[in-house]
């Protein structure tokens, strides 16, 4: 083959690559699509380590219930059934279900290979952390402590955040408050009272570290909108670069109508 003729196809394979890795979307052109969380590495390749944060968001990115009843293409399924099941629920109570869904089991992660990335990166001096719509408080009938369940099933599953930041760096009710705050690497939100910006912007003034990029990878385009919005205020400036994980959740067994159902009302009993 020419010699000019392979570095064609070599330049053609290569736009290709980065067509389909970290494609950026239409309608939000600062945001980056991925299928899968190997992605990452074309994103980082070229930063310094101490310069870099990369944020997890957990339920959708990391991890999926165990239960295949209770994982996403489930909900996708029967999507009519559910809205019908939760129609007269207020806010409250739709947040306490949610809080359900992902904690009355095990957790499993969505790609096992994010284990092995985050410890080589953390390895590396890279900061790694989550972040999470959820709550940290109590759970009713469920579980004590929100927060010390997510950190737990997180470390059972084989990843651990507190390698970059250390118990000591634990704050509770960050701005605006409403049981938000960060503890053992994991950042709290609780999306029933705040949007995801305005917390990530307050826990990066408090904590001891500025980093130049923050990579945030959510399944959930208005909370990436939400963080680049607030990341550029009040002079505090850093590189975002937002990734959207729209990944396919593959069920390995397809619950039946009814499973589902009675799932979903057997959890707003605890309601």
């Amino acid at each position: 083959m020419h010699t000019n003729l392979k570095k064609l196809i070599f330049v053609i394979i290569s736009i290709g690559l980065i067509i389909t890795i970290g494609k950026r979307l239409s309608r939000h052109r600062n945001i980056y699509e991925i299928h899968s969380l190997s992605d990452i590495v074309s994103f980082i390749k070229n930063k310094k380590p101490d310069e870099l944060l990369i944020i997890f968001d957990v339920d959708g990115v990391l991890t999926i219930p165990s239960d295949p009843v209770l994982q996403p293409q489930s909900f996708e399924n029967y999507k009519k059934d559910y809205e019908k099941l939760i129609g007269s629920l207020n806010k409250n109570q739709k947040n306490l279900l949610n809080h359900l869904i992902i904690s009355c089991g095990p957790s499993s992660l969505i790609e096992e290979e994010i284990k092995i990335a985050v410890e080589k990166w953390q390895d590396k001096g890279i900061r790694v952390m989550a972040f999470t719509a959820a709550q940290m408080g109590p759970i009713v009938g469920v579980i004590n402590s929100f927060s010390d369940w997510r950190y737990g099933e997180l470390k059972r599953l084989g990843i651990d955040f507190t390698r970059s930041f250390p118990p000591e760096n634990n704050w509770s009710y960050l701005m605006p408050k409403y049981d938000s705050g960060f503890s053992k690497g994991i950042l709290y939100s609780n999306g029933l009272y705040n949007e995801k910006g305005p917390v990530l912007l307050d826990f990066l003034k408090k904590s001891n570290f500025k980093p130049k990029t923050v990579l945030m990878i959510d399944d959930k385009i208005k909370n990436l909108i939400s963080i680049g919005r607030y990341l550029n205020r009040n002079s505090y400036s850093v590189e975002l670069i937002a990734i959207h994980y729209n990944h396919n959740y593959p069920l390995t067994i397809a619950p039946s109508k009814k499973d589902f159902i009675n799932k979903i009302m057997s959890l707003m009993k605890l309601l």
